[in-house]
């Protein structure tokens, strides 16, 4: 996939797929075509900056998703129970990135298909796979007073007798 902003250039590549777009516009998140790597991109009205790789799993992750706090998460489809995310540097404020480690106990032992955190950045929504049985779960992300992620925590089973499902979005 590419993205084509107002000024007709080009964003991503052709080994890009599951684009994400920060809240205010000024970045793009997208998966590799390998689906193990996450690239990064800022977006000003001067320039577009040169992707870069933020992210790596180990195994398969799921299509990125930016909070209100400009951290860019993608989770490893397989589950280990904690979640490493990333707020990229933007090369004049700030040109380091910083991590996280998000711990995600409920998570641990489940297959995700789908991983977006919500506008506000205060939710996730998950949908989980076990025992060819799938869970649509909404989970609180815990902070520190910056802002920084720590933990997924009290989560909500949104639909208990679900069998199977493939995504789950915000609206």
């Amino acid at each position: 996939h590419r993205i084509v902003v107002d000024s007709g250039s080009r964003l991503g590549s052709s080994r890009a797929k599951a684009p994400a777009v920060a809240l205010d516009g000024s970045a793009y998140a997208v998966l590799t075509r390998s689906g193990l790597n996450v690239e990064y991109q800022a977006v000003s009205s001067q320039e577009i900056s040169q992707p870069k790789i933020i992210l790596t799993g180990k195994a398969s992750l799921t299509q990125p998703s930016f909070d209100a706090h400009g951290w860019v998460w993608a989770v490893q489809k397989n589950s280990p129970g904690q979640i490493l995310v990333v707020r990229p540097g933007t090369g004049n404020k700030r040109s380091w990135n910083d991590l996280a480690r998000v711990e995600a106990p409920r998570l641990r032992g489940y297959r995700l298909k789908s991983f977006r955190i919500s506008w506000d950045g205060v939710r996730a929504v998950v949908v989980a796979c076990q025992n060819k049985r799938c869970r649509l779960l909404v989970l609180a992300i815990e902070r520190t007073q910056n802002g920084t992620p720590t933990r997924l925590g009290r989560s909500v089973d949104l639909l208990p007798d679900l069998v199977s499902a493939t995504d789950a979005v915000w609206a």
